[in-house]
């Protein structure tokens, strides 16, 4: 979704800018200045961030559902080692238990079920705040053009 390669964009972004400030610092002394660009651009989206805090609760709501689905795309291969682990018991010593199996693969359904309805709510909600953060940009630019002095 729009809300997820948003928020994995700026900590990528943000772990960059950490990382080219301290490069900055060391190689100033020896003329450097290999990340002057990025800084640059961090200091823009820092500054598109500080102009967008009415959706700060938005993007960390959409963080969060992220956070959820990446905990549960994991469960499923768990889930499915159990699975597996129950049919070599069956097969190599037939002691395998047919209501645990059963129970896993209901836990399994339910934990796709629950992804697919948390990405459908996460890409509306990625969606939403698209959507209106642009709108809000664009009015907080013309509101600021429009107040400038005119020669």
């Amino acid at each position: 979704s729009a809300a997820a390669i948003f928020i994995v964009w700026l900590g990528l972004a943000w772990i960059r800018y950490e990382h080219c400030n301290n490069l900055d610092k060391k190689l100033r002394g020896a003329g450097g200045g290999a990340c002057l660009y990025n800084l640059r651009a961090m200091k823009n989206i820092g500054k598109i961030l500080h102009l967008a805090k009415p959706f700060h609760k938005w993007i960390w709501v959409a963080a969060i559902l992220i956070t959820i689905q990446a905990v549960l795309q994991q469960a499923t291969p768990i889930t499915l080692k159990y699975v597996v682990d129950e049919l070599s018991k069956q097969i190599s010593t037939g002691t395998g238990d047919y209501n645990r199996l059963i129970a896993l693969f209901i836990i399994i359904l339910a934990v796709n079920v629950s992804n697919v309805l948390l990405t459908t709510v996460g890409n509306r909600l990625g969606d939403y705040i698209s959507s209106r953060l642009g709108r809000y940009l664009t009015e907080e630019f013309y509101k600021k053009i429009f107040t400038l002095p005119q020669k």
